[in-house]
């Protein structure tokens, strides 16, 4: 039986697990633009609180890493990004998205590097597919999140939302102001121009 490409199971695994996802990010938005210092501070959580989950769903799909506490790899995500981001300042709400997004991506590849995030060879009991095949994943899923920088900013901010902040294609098209068909088409571009710069790094 072929084995999943390994750049396409990382995507899939950063692809947000709700249909609808944040749900409530919509009403956040919205909320948030009143310009109200409560609610754009509620916002401000939901993001990192949602990075926090986009981090923890991530470091799951590699059930053999060597990590002993993968919480407190999370939480090295979590702390690192709340620093980075009080220490920003930050222009208007899409800005925010975006520097949200790239300190995550930061964070996520200095604890990958700090905590040596490699797979267990002697658990085969767990191993569904090979340990070549988790290690491929592993160097993907950090090429991806290098590549992601040198993205156009139309393509970054699609992708970001996305895969990173749980976002619809709807939720992305009306707050970029955008037909759906163009989210869509965005992200799709942002994919396969992923997928070149990685094959032309590994």
């Amino acid at each position: 039986m072929p084995q999943p490409n390994p750049f396409d199971s990382v995507i899939d695994q950063l692809r947000p697990v709700r249909e609808t996802g944040c749900g409530s990010i919509t009403l956040l938005i919205q909320n948030a633009g009143s310009g109200d210092p409560d609610h754009q501070e509620q916002l401000w959580k939901a993001v990192l609180i949602t990075l926090r989950e986009t981090a923890a769903r991530v470091l799951a799909t590699f059930p053999n890493s060597s990590i002993e506490n993968p919480d407190e790899l999370i939480s090295g995500v979590y702390e690192k990004l709340q620093v980075r981001m009080g220490n920003d300042e930050i222009a208007d709400r899409h800005h925010f998205f975006a520097t949200a997004c790239t300190h995550f991506r930061w964070a996520m590849l200095d604890e990958f590097k700090k905590r040596r995030v490699d797979i267990m060879p002697d658990v085969p009991d767990v191993v569904e597919l090979s340990e070549d095949h988790y290690a491929a994943e592993h160097e993907v899923l950090q090429l991806v999140m290098t590549e992601l920088d040198s993205l156009d900013e139309s393509l970054q901010c699609i992708v970001n939302g996305h895969l990173f902040l749980d976002m619809t294609f709807d939720e992305l098209s009306r707050e970029y102001g955008i037909p759906l068909s163009t989210a869509h088409d965005r992200f799709q571009s942002a994919i396969e121009s992923l997928r070149q710069r990685v094959s032309q790094g590994e």
